[in-house]
């Protein structure tokens, strides 16, 4: 931005106040508001605007609000179209001023006037026009925008946009009143040489629908759909930009990624119907459009990001009826009523029914199509009582709670599965080989190793397994897999916060009170102390008031809009089957979330305000805010959820979360339907998250560095306490981790959030109940938590660090692109872990213990977070491998990897040859099974033949024998004149080998 002396921008403020502008940010140097928005956002006040120009940005003025119009001329013509009339210019625009402008921009201007009485400025519609004499330009009112004094524009060279010395903003001269004329093409009162823009800024005139002789053909859905305004099919997309009226007299749009300004029209009951004719090619191809027609619903989920399933669940949502069959969780729920109309019903509660038997653990079964589903052989007859029909309404409930709430459920790639036996189509199990026992006398519970029949890998292979690698749950000595250092670190972290043990009691003492006893809990539950204690801290946030904001580094507390918020995030690292998910249940057991805490699963940002405030439609009068909760807790163990969110367009999950950390902004959505608004003010509600992912499927997340969004979270790995590592509280009943609750707890029966009115119900049986009301965070005055003591080093750290980032922005960029992490909030966050443990200890203020306790806890995150970064780029590099090898390229250089693809495969080819022909013969026993090899020599007929040899490797056998013969891995010695008979030995018996160059697959 380039700054500007306040003195220099103060007057035009002053004015635009004085004329009751309604006025929005622009983006420097720019004609873009800052607010997606800005229709129906709320006006910046003095102050707002100063600051904002005095920083170099733009001012614009939103012309509907202000109760203004304004013809804007982009040539000089259109401008001396206007003078002749009598109008006069009022703002001189940047491009105006660019000598000789490339469009033809030099010598126009805004021409800026009061809307005509009689009209709501709100409702009047903006239309270019485009006279044979060369004049043009836009009549602009109603959702439009003027850009105001003195903002300036890159475009134009950072020329300013000026008051024109003979306009009213030169001379002080009010503002004049527009004709009726402007509006109604059949007013009196249109200047000489401006009939033709008569009526531009009315209403919409549709063109009259010709229909067929059957009438408009059209069916239900396709009425219910065409019923769908436009607005809300746009929801406010910048990418759609009004662009006034066609020649239909239907809304013609702009396409912002295009060139050109001929996007889309969207016809609304002329002679081309209701849907939308796409004139562009790059927004069809960018929206996934067949062609240049479709209708408003599937414009709606193209604009949203959705696919076909999600466009279906758009139309439902605004009341599109789809016919054929109805969705699987809508046939569960109907499943679910005749099943607990049937518990109600005598008669039916007398009989037996015959089905699968309740005892029997279901089978895997491989069907035709390669399809996994579990299955059950034995049906017995059972009583059909009503606890029966109870259970079966509650299993088709559930089920369709289950689907509803996330993808349909499916087999997981990658992931062991237990059989009971033999599975039709499956590979034969190969002999399992017993562990052998670890070497001290204690037993070790381990499961058993397939051990494929190949040479056991040398003992001195980095990449050989420890025999007790295969115990369930159990980590060998060598464990650190990443950087041995790192996890070196963790332990020492976890060894600090647990502290010495009570040698008369057995529990741990920690470094706090609550830290000794979050160690006891996670020994009890046999998993890792950090992890565990990550999974705490978010819920203990969840429980904290609103109102308790983190007072600022400087110690001004005069303003409550100052504080911090103690929202809380968490990252919960583990691959699959290491305890993240015993790890949060056991946080939620320890810390649970009373009544009045909204508990939501991962979605989208919208959906996580609307947990807390919600709009709401009345009968009579405008929609109205309601307060759901005061405080909404996100938990998800599945970091896909995250993923998917953050891949969506129109996601603004990032912003909501950096938003909801620091709190003391307003965050949620302003829609052009009053019904869909929802917005919670600074400190309105508390925001917490938890997060359980495998720490390689966290990329998305770092890329955001550049945003802070990874800045937002504490990190830790969770994990599964060895058995033989186990402490003497495993198992048992450990002491509560919050014995005497929080500071902040509300009385029992008082929901969190709420308080009672004074009134009551009287109920039937002479009891009263008290009358609840939501209690505003927001009304009541700032709860301040000081930094403790001993914080002052950390947090004039953290101070330097964010004054070298303001100094060095290319450098702080670079850092955080590099590192895939962003520096500067590692002092806020510190703070916000020290007040928890506080908390927890039942005190209101950290102490200087807090915050050495919680600088150890944001150094785990930090070495948690570099393993994650770390595994996600490689995880990240060896799936944009596979995807490259897969179509003939690996990254950007194709050529290469197309002759990696063809190297791998002759080389899977030449291997699976020689697998082949070194196997025992057929019929020999080895491990108890028959070999089904050639015992070193075959024909080649034979060897290619055989099973082991698949679709996979076709075309490159040959190629693959000829590998294995430049290896003397093998000889082919010729038997006839047939190729086909040439007879491969394995090397050993290696003769004299005729060229390769006539063996064919």
């Amino acid at each position: 931005m380039r700054a500007r002396d306040r003195v220099e921008v103060e007057p035009w403020v002053d004015l635009y106040m004085l004329l009751g502008a309604h006025l929005l940010p622009l983006s420097p140097g720019t004609k873009k508001p800052v607010n997606q928005g800005w229709p129906d956002a709320r006006a910046m006040t003095r102050d707002d605007a100063i600051s904002w120009l005095a920083r170099g940005g733009g001012i614009g003025i939103n012309l509907g609000k202000s109760g203004w119009i304004c013809f804007d001329a982009d040539n000089a013509g259109a401008a001396e179209l206007f003078r002749r009339a009598g109008l006069v210019r009022t703002v001189i625009p940047a491009n105006a001023q660019v000598p000789n402008h490339p469009q033809g921009k030099t010598g126009g201007g805004h021409f800026v006037a009061l809307a005509p009485e009689g009209f709501d400025p709100d409702t009047l519609h903006s239309r270019p026009f485009g006279l044979p004499t060369g004049e043009k330009g836009d009549a602009l009112g109603g959702r439009r925008f003027i850009v105001g004094v003195p903002t300036r524009l890159d475009e134009a060279g950072g020329r300013m946009y000026l008051p024109d010395p003979a306009g009213q903003w030169g001379t002080g001269a009010e503002l004049p009143r527009a004709g009726a004329w402007v509006a109604d093409a059949g007013a009196e009162g249109c200047p000489a040489g401006l009939e033709a823009l008569r009526g531009l800024l009315g209403p919409r005139t549709a063109r009259e629908r010709v229909l067929d002789a059957d009438g408009d053909g059209r069916t239900e859905r396709q009425h219910q759909i065409d019923e769908i305004g436009w607005d809300q099919v746009i929801g406010g997309d910048p990418r759609m930009i009004a662009r006034g009226a066609d020649s239909c007299g239907c809304d013609l749009y702009e396409w912002g990624p295009q060139s050109g300004d001929r996007g889309a029209t969207l016809h609304d009951g002329c002679a081309w119907g209701f849907g939308v004719h796409v004139w562009s090619g790059t927004m069809q191809t960018q929206l996934q459009l067949d062609g240049e027609h479709t209708d408003r619903l599937r414009l709606a989920a193209r604009l949203r990001g959705l696919d076909l399933d999600g466009e279906v669940a758009l139309g439902r949502e605004w009341g599109v009826e789809f016919g054929g069959l109805r969705p699987f969780t809508d046939d569960l729920d109907a499943l679910a009523d005749r099943a607990e109309e049937r518990a109600e019903d005598p008669a039916a509660c007398a009989g037996a029914i015959k089905g699968p038997d309740p005892t029997e653990v279901p089978h895997l079964a491989v069907l035709d199509d390669g399809a996994h589903a579990r299955k059950t052989k034995r049906w017995v007859q059972m009583p059909a009582d009503r606890e029966y029909w109870l259970r079966e309404a509650g299993a088709c409930r559930g089920l369709a709670r289950m689907l509803r709430g996330g993808p349909a459920a499916g087999m997981q790639q990658a992931a062991e599965t237990l059989v009971t036996g033999p599975v039709v189509g499956a590979p034969q199990p190969v002999p399992a080989q017993p562990v052998a026992p670890a070497a001290s006398a204690e037993v070790v519970d381990a499961e058993v190793v397939d051990v494929p029949q190949a040479a056991p890998p040398s003992e001195t292979s980095e990449n050989a397994l420890a025999v007790d690698d295969a115990v369930e749950g159990e980590l060998v000595e060598d464990w650190e897999d990443g950087d041995p250092g790192m996890w070196l670190r963790h332990r020492q972290i976890e060894e600090a916060l647990r502290g010495t043990r009570d040698p008369e009691t057995g529990l741990w003492i920690g470094m706090t009170p609550a830290l000794g006893r979050m160690a006891n809990l996670a020994e009890s539950e046999g998993v890792y102390l950090l992890g565990f204690i990550e999974s705490v801290l978010p819920r203990v946030s969840a429980r904290v008031p609103a109102r308790v904001v983190i007072a600022p580094r400087n110690g001004l507390t005069t303003d409550k809009v100052r504080g911090v918020s103690l929202s809380y995030n968490a990252l919960l690292f583990g691959p699959p089957a290491t305890a993240k998910t015993t790890t949060q249940t056991a946080a939620a057991a320890a810390v649970p979330l009373p009544e009045g805490i909204a508990i939501v699963p991962q979605g989208t940002a919208e959906g996580i305000v609307k947990a807390a405030r919600k709009t709401v439609g009345k009968r009579n009068g405008p929609p109205e805010q309601i307060i759901c909760a005061t405080s909404v807790y996100v938990e998800t163990d599945e970091v896909k959820s995250v993923d998917a969110e953050l891949a969506r367009d129109a996601s603004k999950y990032v912003s909501f979360t950096n938003s909801t950390f620091f709190g003391n902004t307003t965050v949620g959505q302003t829609a052009s339907e009053a019904a869909r608004n929802a917005q919670v003010p600074p400190h309105g509600a508390r925001f917490a998250q938890q997060i359980a992912a495998q720490p390689q499927l966290c990329g998305r997340i770092w890329t955001q560095a550049g945003s802070g969004l990874d800045a937002r979270f504490a990190c830790a790995f969770a994990g599964s306490v060895a058995p033989r590592d186990r402490g003497p509280l495993y198992g048992t009943t450990a002491p509560p981790l919050l014995p005497n609750g929080l500071p902040w707890d509300r009385p029992v029966g008082l929901p969190f959030g709420f308080r009672p009115t004074g009134q009551t119900i009287e109920n039937e049986d002479g009891t009263s109940t008290p009358v609840l009301e939501a209690d505003p965070p927001e009304d009541h005055p700032a709860e301040w938590v000081l930094w403790p003591e001993g914080s002052l080093v950390g947090a004039e750290a953290a101070a330097q660090k964010a004054a070298d980032r303001s100094r060095h922005t290319r450098a702080a960029m670079l850092h955080d692109l590099e590192t895939s992490r962003t520096e500067g909030h590692e002092g806020v966050r510190t703070m916000k872990t020290s007040a928890l443990l506080a908390f927890l200890d039942g005190v209101k203020q950290p102490k200087a213990v807090h915050w050495r306790a919680a600088e150890l806890l944001a150094e785990a995150t930090v070495l948690a977070a570099t393993e994650s970064v770390e595994q996600s780029e490689r995880y990240d590099d060896e799936q944009a491998k596979k995807t490259g090898r897969k179509k003939g390229k690996e990254l950007a250089h194709g050529k290469v990897a197309t002759e990696q693809t063809v190297s791998d495969a002759v080389r899977a080819a030449a291997e699976a040859v020689y697998g082949k022909l070194t196997r025992p013969r057929e019929g020999v026993l080895v491990r108890g099974k028959l070999a089904k090899g050639f015992g070193g020599t075959a024909t080649v007929t034979q060897i290619t033949a055989a099973k082991v040899i698949g679709s996979r490797h076709s075309g490159y056998i040959q190629a693959g024998f000829e590998l294995l013969v430049r290896e003397q891995r093998i000889s082919v010695s010729a038997a006839g004149n047939d190729p086909r008979q040439y007879r491969v030995t394995a090397a050993g018996q290696l003769t004299a080998a005729p060229t390769t160059g006539g063996i064919t697959a």
